[in-house]
């Protein structure tokens, strides 16, 4: 229908978008209307008030249904971008571009006197401002030519270096910090498993299950909650007590017993049907047994609240005579979560397909590709999928940045890990470093040009 059920709290604030009229330029938004809009991604001119702007569309469609319980719900996700602002944006020009162009504008002036001299015929004369004029000129361009090379090797080589280098060491600390926490998990895990065997008797019967009600479930201690706050349940020395949720599952991929940190169980599922990345790696652990990873870690949307969830798994061996075939943790990690960065840096970890698992901006976990929003570069392409380390510049969200790419080898901590083959890759602006460039130069002229004038 065009109405507004929500906005951002900055900009224009609108009540319909279905009455928007097409820019004074432009007859594509007023012609093409809502409704044809929404039905695909889109782009088109409008005006609100006195002024133009572009109209971003992107349609959304729920799993809820409309009111006549028919047809799902549609929703439009739309984004508005002042016109000015937006020709302002893309038309802006690197502030390397610009001294390149400085500097050649600057040799082409300078060199005037030097074509003078070489075009000059044996009957013209030489003058003594010709000679004045040379000699300045060539002082000048020399002068130029060192700028230039001592830019090029500072900012172009030794500069970049030292931007690698820390770009590489907050990987290492980013790593070192996922691997402790992947660690601490599994030995949560074990202690979990060690400490619960009176489980099995119960999980045996596989009529057995659990009973919701409002004052909790039956058995009481197949759903627990608020763990932390009991020290009985969970003590203080756990290895890993940032954890929601740990969960038994059966052979058939059911969940049994569900403890969670929080004050409320989550609904309990059935991880098979449910169909999680990380019951395929389970059951083929169990059936097949040591030969094949024991353990692991799975990055999904959580299917009760939506919302992205990191799983920790252990798969059980029938030797072990346990009846569960599983136990997980899930949780959000410490490591990935809202970390503190150097300013001007940002990190993501992605899969072997250049998914984002783990973004520093958490709104793009599991949202975006980030091989796709660097335009399928094919030396980040290759970094990612050959599993290997390097750096390299690539545009990523509109802005020239400089990255560093490393793998994250999990298995490294325990060789019954299932290594999930993600990438790091942390990354900078390269505005700073252009600023940086720029200032330098604005001062070492300011300071040369007396020179110059002696």
């Amino acid at each position: 229908e065009g109405r507004v059920i929500a906005q951002s709290k900055s900009g224009v604030r609108l009540v319909r978008l279905d009455r928007l009229t097409g820019a004074a330029t432009t007859q594509n938004a007023a012609a093409k209307g809502l409704e044809t809009l929404r039905a695909t991604s889109n782009i088109a001119d409008v005006t609100i008030g006195a002024a133009d702007y572009k109209l971003y569309v992107q349609p959304v469609q729920l799993s809820l249904l409309k009111e006549d319980g028919k047809a799902p719900e549609e929703w439009a996700l739309c984004g508005l971008v002042r016109m000015d602002d937006f020709r302002g944006a893309s038309s802006t020009i690197s502030y390397t571009y610009w001294l390149m162009i400085c500097a050649a504008l600057g040799l082409l002036c300078l060199a005037i006197p030097l074509l003078k001299l070489h075009v000059l015929s044996p009957r013209e004369r030489f003058h003594r401002i010709d000679g004045v004029l040379v000699a300045v000129t060539a002082f000048l361009i020399s002068a130029l030519l060192t700028f230039g090379l001592l830019d090029a090797q500072y900012f172009g080589r030794a500069f970049k270096g030292n931007v690698d280098l820390r770009l590489r060491a907050l990987a290492e600390e980013i790593k070192g910090s996922i691997r402790n926490e992947a660690k601490q998990a599994q030995l949560e895990l074990d202690e979990e498993l060690d400490g619960n065997r009176d489980f099995r008797s119960w999980m045996a019967n596989k009529e057995a299950a659990v009973q919701i009600t409002t004052d909790g479930c039956k058995p009481e201690w197949a759903c627990k909650t608020s763990l932390i706050t009991k020290e009985i349940v969970l003590p203080k020395s756990a290895p890993y007590p940032y954890f929601d949720i740990i969960a038994w599952t059966d052979r058939s991929g059911g969940q049994r017993v569900k403890w969670t940190t929080k004050r409320a169980v989550t609904p309990f599922l059935n991880i098979r049907e449910s169909a999680l990345p990380y019951y395929d790696d389970i059951d083929r652990a169990f059936r097949i047994g040591q030969s094949v990873p024991q353990r692991g870690v799975s990055v999904m949307e959580s299917p009760n609240t939506g919302k992205p969830l990191t799983v920790f798994w252990n798969a059980l061996s029938p030797s072990q005579a346990l009846p569960p075939a599983g136990i997980s943790l899930a949780t959000t990690p410490l490591s990935v979560g809202n970390p503190v960065l150097p300013h001007g840096m940002q990190f993501a970890v992605l899969d072997i397909t250049g998914k984002v698992l783990f973004h520093s901006d958490p709104t793009r976990n599991l949202k975006e590709n980030f091989l796709q929003e660097c335009g399928e570069k094919p030396a980040l392409r290759t970094l990612v999928l050959g599993r290997t380390e390097g750096a390299l510049t690539a545009e990523y969200l509109g802005a020239r940045r400089r990255l560093f790419v490393t793998l994250i080898n999990l298995a490294t901590t325990d060789p019954r890990f299932k290594d999930p083959q993600w990438s790091l890759v942390v990354f900078q602006d390269m505005l700073i470093s252009e600023t940086v460039n720029l200032e330098t130069l604005s001062q070492s002229t300011g300071c040369c040009s007396p020179l110059d004038g002696l």
